[in-house]
């Protein structure tokens, strides 16, 4: 998790540059929360600069959650309806006094968990390799060992569940669309919970 400097109106051109490579790193978040001072009554017009900009540097946008804050410094609330019509998966909350951070969280963990599936994955207990890319790149929930064969259960991002079967290892998707290993011969078998 990182953060990224605020958003400043009439920039001076010298910082634009340092500016944007500050928000370089956007481009490989999973999720990106744009907070917004709800009681601001330009906020639409932020939320639309603030679009711009990513699209400039090459950052989908819809890749991102809307988070009305101050809500409890709102004054006019049909300006709050309003930005709740044009953005309706925003969330509304309060970081003041608290008011909507449950709903954030919740909204967090469902679009994050939207971009990773459980997989089951057996291989031979030498590969090496793959163990290594899952310790970087996965979340190993168990591993059971037989003879010279590991069963393991992962938590994985969509993008990298596809590339993971190869010649001795069989990748079962949960809840997913199956994925084939390298060699082409269907080694990676589908399974719903």
């Amino acid at each position: 998790m990182s953060d990224t400097v605020g958003f400043v109106r009439n920039l001076p051109h010298d910082l634009v540059a340092s500016f944007r490579s500050t928000l370089e790193e956007a481009r490989h978040a999973d999720l990106l929360l744009h907070v917004v001072d709800a009681a601001d009554p330009e906020a639409e017009a932020q939320i639309n600069t603030v679009n711009r900009v990513l699209e400039e540097i090459g950052v989908d946008s819809s890749n991102s959650l809307i988070v009305l804050n101050k809500m409890d410094m709102v004054r006019d609330r049909a300006v709050v309806d309003v930005l709740r019509r044009r953005f309706q998966e925003s969330i509304s909350i309060s970081a003041a006094t608290g008011e909507g951070l449950d709903r954030l969280g919740e909204a967090v963990a469902l679009r994050l968990a939207n971009g990773y599936v459980d997989v089951e994955i057996e291989t031979g207990a030498g590969n090496g390799r793959l163990f290594a890319y899952l310790a970087d790149h996965a979340e190993i929930k168990s591993r059971q060992y037989t003879d010279s064969r590991v069963t393991l259960v992962c938590r994985v991002p969509k993008g990298i569940a596809d590339r993971l079967g190869d010649d001795e290892t069989v990748v079962t998707v949960r809840n997913g669309l199956s994925a084939a290993p390298a060699n082409g011969q269907p080694a990676v078998q589908e399974h719903l919970d």
